[in-house]
């Protein structure tokens, strides 16, 4: 499973767009895009940030 997970950071003015894209690939696509807020609030992992950027967890 870890051998699958890449890491997109999305700079700053990506992030306000990280939720619509989740919303888009998560519903649409079985390789979903999870955000480090939304695995926090899942419970399934700790939220990940760096600085003014969000880190994009993609299962592929």
């Amino acid at each position: 499973m870890y051998s699958s997970l890449k890491f997109i950071e999305f700079s700053c003015p990506l992030i306000e767009s990280w939720r619509e894209q989740f919303e888009k690939w998560g519903s649409q696509n079985p390789a979903q895009y999870l955000s480090g807020h939304f695995l926090e609030k899942s419970g399934m992992y700790p939220s990940v940030s760096v600085g003014d950027s969000r880190i994009i967890f993609l299962y592929s």
